[in-house]
């Protein structure tokens, strides 16, 4: 009887303790030897690799992935390699899958799924990889960073999933990874300028963390270097993607149609594109075009579930990405009156979609942006059975109906959930909120301050205890429990943007900036944390990074700046730009500092103020928004659209008679 192969393992690890056991656990009956080269572990990483009968190497970590990739293999004494991770898991079908397809002689190289991970819904990225190889056939990986394996021949597809938890990590430790891996890739792209792999990683690793204006700007160098090259664009058509995806985030819908049809052209199956594209449609209202893009992104969605080999070795975002694609028709069909059509798209969603109840959040949240508010209440009351003692739906309803004044309502629905399987630790966390928004601050703190007691660990407590302290003008605690907050969980930003925005509001800008500056390289697309450092910058008279911040921003918005900023009043108009860019999509608040900060810059500028006033008259803020116009029209008497915004806010004040007369003056001007 023939000897089965022996397969080597090949790991590069440091630090790893917290992942390596399901990775170890994933192959311990695949593997025939375990090789670990370990480049610096200062925790338990080795102990735990030995546990398992690993072979442990030891060598300093010299910034090159593949360096240290090529000594995993080096040391294997195996007929096959197989490459594995830290932070994978093979799943256990696949070690089947593996071991058979390794007894076929004309099998040299194996390409496998690999499923990128991020949170506990299973969402993530997916792509087809080199795994597993014969050991004899000089096989070797290239690069510092984002190593590739070379090889000559074909590479065999077999379906054996592995899964990939890199992603799935703490804040903390997700932007140290952020920051080393963005170190190393601008490294390489300065040694390899012509290369577009490096710019395409830069674009992956900024999107990741939400640098979208970085994540476009990367994504083009990357298409430019391609030189058009049919070839090269397909190896690195998750620029495209990337690209697209960006600029739906500065609600470019026309340019994401662009790129998504640029890209349509080099490949037609890409699945990423067609799921960008029902965003575009829906973004548009166009019901035809969704429904096609919609069945296109399906149908391919369900090929991949067939035929995985057939989509080659590009990575896949989105497919994870039914439920949202269903949505979408759900909502169109909302849109459109058509309840039945509403029925069935919402039921399919919810039928595919790994947590149901976030459908029907989403669905609620949705309603609620576009001012229907009982809708999404309805919605979530209609579905509460299906989920009982769901915590997120218990949340989302109490809120709605605290954000509709219906107190008593609120406190019937904690009743109901609570009676339905809702934690009481939670049903008091929402009792909370409810005498938080009811303006008894009081008795919210009581509450929070019980749950803390309880419970040391509930971050949310603390938080909205803070906010308690704050209304009681008890700053001192306040400013303590969101600090306890904060070393409690360092990832969740409530805590130091609450805690900056104290420091801001009693007149401490350094301290409010410290935090603040934080929340900004956690997630980027805050545009009100950033438009508040800007303000706090003035405040400290630190112009450089007033200016360089408020340049960010309006990078990140598409927003046209001149090379060179030679007055107040250009870097005035950058904020006036921002401040319309962020009104278009729905970021009242934030414009709102934008343009006050360009009213301050440029205080004879009428425009500027009359934009102030009317993002102040959508925050329902009249009385400012009056301020605003006569300050315009103070300004500049002889332009109609001020008076015409004028009447606006004095029907709004209920004054119909000084209304009446500026609609007098819009005349009066608009013939002369």
């Amino acid at each position: 009887m023939a000897q089965s192969p022996r397969i080597t393992v090949s790991m590069m690890v440091k630090n790893e303790e917290e992942l390596l056991p399901q990775a170890l656990e994933s192959i311990k009956d695949f593997a025939s030897e375990i090789v670990v080269v370990d480049t610096g572990s200062e925790d338990r990483t080795v102990e735990i690799a030995e546990s398992y009968g690993a072979k442990i190497y030891h060598h300093p970590w010299e910034n090159s992935f593949a360096k240290h990739r090529n000594q995993t293999i080096d040391y294997a004494t195996g007929d096959w390699i197989f490459i594995l991770d830290a932070d994978e898991q093979l799943d256990l079908e696949g070690v089947a899958i593996l071991k058979e397809a390794i007894k076929n002689e004309n099998t040299n190289v194996i390409s496998i799924p690999v499923h990128s991970i991020m949170g506990s819904t299973q969402e993530g990225s997916s792509h087809n990889s080199i795994r597993m190889f014969r050991s004899n056939l000089g096989i070797r990986y290239e690069g510092a960073v984002h190593n590739e394996v070379v090889y000559t021949g074909e590479a065999t597809f077999f379906p054996a999933k592995l899964y990939h938890y890199g992603y799935d990590l703490s804040r903390e430790k997700m932007i140290a990874k952020f920051k080393r891996t963005t170190e190393m890739l601008l490294n390489e792209m300065e040694n390899d300028p012509e290369n577009p792999k490096w710019p395409h990683y830069l674009a992956v690793s900024y999107y990741t963390e939400k640098f979208f204006s970085e994540s476009l700007a990367m994504a083009k160098k990357s298409i430019e270097l391609c030189h058009e090259d049919p070839k090269t664009l397909e190896r690195w058509i998750g620029n495209f993607y990337l690209a697209a995806a960006c600029k739906l985030n500065f609600d470019d819908l026309e340019g994401s149609q662009e790129t998504i049809t640029q890209v349509l052209d080099i490949y037609e199956d890409y699945i990423d594109a067609w799921a960008v594209q029902t965003s575009i449609d829906f973004g548009r209202g166009d019901s035809e075009k969704l429904l096609k893009s919609s069945n296109k992104y399906l149908e391919l969605r369900e090929r991949y579930q067939t035929k995985p080999a057939s989509f080659k070795t590009i990575p896949l975002h989105t497919l994870n990405h039914s439920h949202l694609v269903l949505v979408r028709l759900a909502m169109d069909a909302k849109k459109q009156d058509n309840e039945q059509g509403f029925r069935e798209y919402f039921a399919k969603a919810k039928s595919v979609a790994q947590n149901p109840a976030e459908v029907v959040e989403n669905i609620a949240t949705y309603l609620d942006k576009t001012g229907d508010i009982d809708a999404a209440v309805e919605i979530i009351e209609n579905n509460l059975s299906e989920f009982p003692g769901n915590k997120l739906l218990a949340e989302k309803l109490v809120k709605l109906l605290l954000k509709q004044g219906k107190f008593d309502h609120a406190k019937m629905a904690i009743q109901t959930t609570l009676q339905s399987g809702l934690d009481k630790n939670t049903g008091r966390f929402l009792e909370g909120l409810l005498y938080l928004v009811s303006t008894d601050y009081q008795q919210a703190f009581e509450i929070f301050d019980s749950l803390i007691k309880d419970d040391s660990q509930n971050v949310d407590a603390y938080i909205n205890m803070g906010i308690s302290l704050e209304q009681l003008e008890r700053l001192d605690e306040a400013e303590k429990a969101y600090l306890e907050a904060i070393d409690l969980c360092p990832e969740k930003l409530d805590s130091a943007i609450n805690l900056g925005q104290l420091y801001s509001r009693n007149n401490k800008p350094n301290e409010a900036i410290a935090f603040l500056e934080q929340v900004t390289l956690a997630d980027d697309s805050l545009f009100d944390i950033h438009l508040l450092l800007t303000r706090l910058y003035w405040d400290i008279d630190n112009v450089d990074k007033m200016v360089s911040r408020a340049v960010h921003v309006g990078q990140k918005l598409n927003v046209e700046i001149k090379d060179t900023l030679e007055s107040a009043a250009d870097l005035a108009e950058i904020f006036n730009q921002v401040g319309i860019r962020l009104v278009a999509i729905n970021i009242a608040k934030a414009a709102a500092v934008a343009l006050e900060m360009a009213k301050n810059l440029a205080p004879d500028n009428w425009e500027i103020h009359l934009n102030f006033g009317n993002v102040l008259l959508l925050m329902k803020d009249p009385t400012r928004a009056l301020q605003a116009f006569e300050q315009a029209a103070r300004i500049s008497p002889d332009q109609w659209q001020v008076f015409e915004a004028l009447g606006r806010c004095y029907t709004e004040i209920g004054s119909n008679e000084a209304a009446e007369m500026c609609e007098k003056k819009v005349a009066e001007l608009k013939n002369k």
